[in-house]
């Protein structure tokens, strides 16, 4: 039984209620961008990304000057080595590539942009909060 535990404490993903989940991804992360998504908008977030596959993110959008403030929370999983991102509320989840560039930076670029997005090759790097950051 234990070989059995340190075996699946050792897979790159774990299984949680059916859904892949990455473990590296857990806790809290911060990002921003600028004229990716709409031009003339810069966009910050603080996310944290919970183990049992939720998350909750707060965004700070600034716009001609004015600056706003939404949250959102979902779902988020792996699937076929991508990561899968679905808002509640949203009908298809936002999926992206995404590789480590360290243990405490993860870049992400979207499979397929929203026809909307100003930028067909969307990315973003998140950065690890560490507790004693917050």
């Amino acid at each position: 039984m234990k070989l059995f535990v340190v075996i699946l404490c050792s897979l790159s993903t774990q299984i949680f209620l059916g859904q892949q989940i990455d473990p590296k991804l857990f806790g809290s992360w911060k990002g921003s961008e600028k004229d990716q998504q709409i031009e003339g908008v810069e966009k910050h977030w603080i996310q944290h990304r919970f183990e049992n596959g939720t998350y909750v993110i707060l965004f700070t959008v600034v716009e001609d000057g004015e600056v706003s403030t939404s949250s959102e929370k979902g779902k988020w999983w792996i699937e076929n080595g991508d990561f899968h991102e679905l808002s509640t509320g949203s009908e298809a989840a936002d999926v992206y590539t995404y590789r480590f560039i360290d243990d405490d930076h993860v870049k992400f670029k979207a499979k397929a942009p929203k026809p909307n997005f100003n930028n067909e090759d969307y990315q973003f790097i998140d950065i690890r909060v560490l507790e004693d950051n917050l």
